[in-house]
């Protein structure tokens, strides 16, 4: 018999399991596999990845150094632009206030306050947008200096240059389809003290030349009252030297319509007595003075049919401005010009709808409606926002589709932010009343009763007719 320690070292070793021999050779070769893919290709693909490191630093370093230069690039193609698709532009520069700091000159005051007067102007003396928000349409470009001087300035090597400060130059120098006109002006100070009497001239430039200049006649205060009755002078005389209000035959004619268009809107607005009796009393007064000027007589014939309808609870009242209003219109109609015929139906046609809305609960009158409708027609073609009365006709008819999409047209067409947000309004009432005909048409056709359905279809089919 073997001895017992003998044995613990005769025992056979230990045999490693089947398969972890293959395994492990498996991972060594991958691992050299590996290995030699790195040292083959990596060093190329390492040296490839730095180079497209580099040149992306670099095309980034190039493109922060060109930003200046893209901003020029930006600048230049909207003014290209400017000369392709705008009408005509004013700008309006800072005036020169060289006695003080240019920070606390009184110079971009009444470069702003100028800018504001002309835009007011011009946005009433328009038939775009006859009746609608002073604010809304602009057929004159103003902008102010600030628009240029915010460009800010490049530097070419030593030298700067104001990009703002030149592209005004262009623009003035350039020629362009529309004219293009510049307000420079001046402060002159009567003494270096800051708030003492001052003496302002008015320049005005069209196409770099001189078209005409203004000078306050005597020393004006430096409050806001002197300098506002100054700039709002100024204002009307640089629209007169422009060619606006070609229908007065002089500058108080022309500031006399433009008071009366402004009272208007605003009586048309709040409905306030003394508004209305100030617009009457400039139309009336623009109108004697020169009895052809045919915009002054459609505000008045206007202004007299808002006044009908704020007076409907009185119908001999309403009856009253109703006629003052409609020979107003009639005469309009009567004139040679489309777009003023076209002024002349509109009226008509709004008065003939006011008209339908007031009867409709007592004893409807399609006549009325009818009546509307073909004036809204005549006025169309020259006036595109008259096509929303063609809409509500249709809407008064029952015409829901139709109505919808001849609002849509006229959104389209129409200009003025009021406008186009009372036509949605209307597009989305629409819609609901559409969507809840539709709804209970759908519970009548679910009924049981076979009289429900039939009348349903009737009800249907007799708010479609006349609807094509």
């Amino acid at each position: 018999m073997i001895p017992w320690d003998e044995a613990i070292f005769d025992d056979p070793p230990m045999q490693p399991p089947p398969g972890s021999v293959s395994r492990a050779k498996k991972l060594w070769t991958t691992l050299g596999v590996c290995s030699n893919f790195v040292l083959i290709k990596g060093k190329p693909a390492l040296a490839v990845g730095g180079k497209l490191l580099l040149s992306g630093l670099e095309i980034i370093r190039t493109a922060i150094l060109a930003i200046p230069w893209l901003v020029v690039c930006i600048i230049i193609a909207m003014f290209v632009g400017s000369w392709f698709f705008t009408g005509p532009t004013i700008t309006v520069s800072s005036f020169t206030d060289p006695s003080v700091d240019k920070s606390e000159s009184l110079g971009q005051t009444i470069a702003d306050a100028l800018a504001l007067e002309l835009q007011h102007i011009d946005q009433l003396d328009t038939l775009r947008n006859p009746w609608s928000r002073a604010e809304d349409v602009r057929a004159l470009w103003v902008t102010t200096p600030q628009a240029y001087e915010r460009v800010g300035t490049i530097n070419v090597g030593s030298t700067q240059l104001p990009v703002g400060e030149l592209l005004l130059a262009l623009k003035a120098l350039l020629p362009h389809r529309h004219p293009q006109n510049v307000i420079t002006g001046s402060i002159w100070r009567l003494s270096s003290a800051e708030r003492t009497p001052i003496r302002i001239l008015v320049r005005l430039e069209e196409d770099g030349r001189i078209l005409n200049h203004w000078s306050s006649k005597e020393a004006i205060a430096t409050d806001d009252v002197a300098i506002q009755t100054f700039v709002k002078s100024v204002a009307f005389e640089v629209m007169w030297s422009m060619g606006r209000g070609n229908e007065a035959k002089s500058i108080e004619n022309f500031q006399s319509y433009i008071n009366g268009v402004e009272k208007f809107r605003r009586y048309k607005d709040r409905g306030i007595q003394q508004d209305f009796n100030e617009a009457k009393t400039h139309l009336a007064a623009t109108i004697a003075d020169n009895p052809q000027y045919m915009k002054a007589h459609y505000y008045l014939g206007t202004l007299y049919s808002w006044r009908a309808n704020y007076e409907k609870a009185n119908r001999r009242m309403t009856e009253k401005y109703e006629n003052k209003a409609r020979e107003k219109y009639d005469m309009l109609t009567s004139q040679d010009s489309p777009d003023v015929q076209a002024l002349g139906h509109f009226g008509l046609g709004l008065l003939a709808y006011r008209h339908y809305q007031r009867e409709k609960p007592v004893s409807p009158s399609d006549l009325e409606l009818r009546k509307a409708d073909q004036h809204f027609k005549e006025a169309m073609p020259q006036l595109p926002f008259a096509r929303t009365g063609h809409a509500l006709v249709y809407k008064e008819m029952g015409c829901s589709p139709r109505a919808i999409r001849e609002f849509q047209r006229a959104r389209r067409s129409v200009e003025g932010q009021s406008n186009i947000s009372w036509i949605d309004e209307q597009i989305k009432a629409l819609n609901t009343q559409e969507r809840r005909a539709k709804q209970a048409m759908q519970k009548a056709r679910d009924g049981e009763s076979r009289w429900s359905r039939l009348l349903a279809v009737f009800s249907w089919s007799s708010a479609q007719k006349g609807c094509s």
